[in-house]
């Protein structure tokens, strides 16, 4: 099998260029030693989870599980078995998308959004207390809707996020403030009440850390959040059926698929071969790999590859060593109180959102007894409306919050040329 490139792996990056090399007319050989698509992206049953667990707790031979080994160095399952275990998608890489930007606009123009669905995620809440969350507010009408703020923290609120929905580059009240703490900022420029401030950074900025999150990169991830709003509902975000970002990076696949690209699943890649060094013309150096269980050896002059199929020591992850965890329930989550009987006191307004389907719970620091004092931590919640679980469940996806894990766009940002390759591949094709 002869190729005019070799890509390893198929996570979201290796994906968007094999489709952007396939449909620019190059002949692409795909490869990946798991036995799905999406590499550390992929969405899983409970079964393929409980496999996947287990081969990376064994010592290996290979470069790519040696490197998955090192990489989720401690894992641990229950026991139980979950009834209907294969009606279940569970994400290794939990994201939401901006309803507004870059990634949705290409996904729409390279056509790869036909190969998936999606869900407005319902809610964001702020843990607050031991059975209470706070509903973030994002528009004029949520904030003066709400009970809890006086009607000063509301002025201050919405003079905030009208200044952060414009164009605040090069405003007095960002002047010298850039490499500021956002906390700090919003604390002394604002005089937003702590609780308002906290809900503000850690819900709408995603920031990580009470010290650590600058101001600018803060309030540019706000103003997107902010104007992703309304584009297809009252939610700023997305949720991928299926799990996610796997689900899209299987439609590129099937975009490589339908141009040419061949694809090879579930071989062990044993090892990749440099040309030899006694071969002078340099349209005969090509590189090789060893598949197990294949006699054949594809080969080409040009091989992209996820790191981890390089090098045993695979790079840490952008937000350094974190715990993460999937809890599957059988109970309905709740973001309010169980709505009481109506009566001429209570309104239909005064009742909160029912059941969630799919939200974003935020754990700032120090909100939880024995928890960080340093540190967020977010939980997504997916459910039957997502495809992520049947009827009757819903999923905890708890990590801590860093903005390269929830949102996306960091994921484009980093594959963008990719994806603009591809895009401008298509529409050089229609002409």
């Amino acid at each position: 099998m002869d190729f005019d490139t070799i890509v390893l792996g198929t996570g979201l990056s290796e994906s968007i260029l094999a489709a952007a090399l396939s449909k620019a007319g190059f002949k692409v050989g795909h490869f990946d030693a798991n036995p799905y698509y999406g590499g550390d992206d992929a969405s899983l049953t409970v079964d393929d989870l409980r496999d996947w667990a287990e081969s990376r707790k064994k010592n290996t031979n290979t470069v790519y599980l040696e490197a998955q080994r090192q990489r989720f160095s401690s894992i641990s399952l229950t026991s139980s078995n979950v009834p209907r275990s294969r009606t279940f998608s569970i994400s290794l890489s939990p994201t939401i998308i901006p309803s507004v930007g870059p990634l949705v606009d290409s996904l729409v123009a390279s056509g790869v959004s036909r190969y998936g669905g999606f869900k407005l995620l319902e809610s964001i809440a702020v843990f607050d207390q031991p059975s209470k969350v706070k509903p973030v507010p994002t528009s004029k009408e949520d904030v003066f809707k709400n009970k809890e703020l006086s009607l000063v923290d509301k002025r201050r609120l919405m003079r905030f996020l009208l200044f952060a929905a414009g164009e605040f580059e090069g405003s007095n009240e960002l002047a010298g403030q850039e490499t500021q703490t956002f906390l700090t900022f919003l604390r002394e420029k604002f005089s937003l009440a702590n609780k308002v401030a906290d809900a503000i950074a850690y819900a709408l900025a995603f920031c990580t850390s009470p010290s650590g999150n600058l101001t600018l990169p803060a309030l540019q991830r706000i103003r997107r959040y902010l104007r992703s709003a309304g584009r297809y509902g009252p939610s700023p975000f997305l949720v991928g059926h299926y799990g996610g970002i796997g689900e899209i990076a299987q439609g590129f696949c099937r975009a490589a698929a339908v141009n040419g690209a061949t694809y090879v699943l579930g071989r062990n890649i044993m090892s990749l071969n440099p040309p030899p060094k006694s071969l002078g013309s340099q349209a005969n150096l090509r590189w090789s790999l060893s598949l197990d269980d294949l006699d054949e050896h594809p080969s080409s002059r040009i091989v992209a590859a996820q790191p981890a199929y390089i090098s045993s020591s695979s790079p840490s992850s952008p937000g350094g060593r974190s715990a993460r965890c999937v809890a599957i329930i059988n109970t309905p989550i709740r973001f309010s109180e169980p709505p009481p009987e109506l009566n001429d006191d209570v309104s239909v307004e005064d009742i909160g959102p029912g059941e969630i389907d799919t939200g974003l719970l935020i754990f700032p620091p120090s909100s939880v007894d024995s928890g960080s004092s340093t540190a967020a931590a977010s939980c997504l919640i997916t459910g039957e409306g997502s495809m992520a679980t049947p009827s009757g469940h819903c999923m905890y996806k708890c990590f801590p919050t860093h903005y390269s894990y929830l949102d996306a766009e960091f994921v484009y940002a980093r594959d963008s040329e990719f994806l603009n390759t591809y895009v401008r591949a298509r529409r050089f094709s229609r002409t």
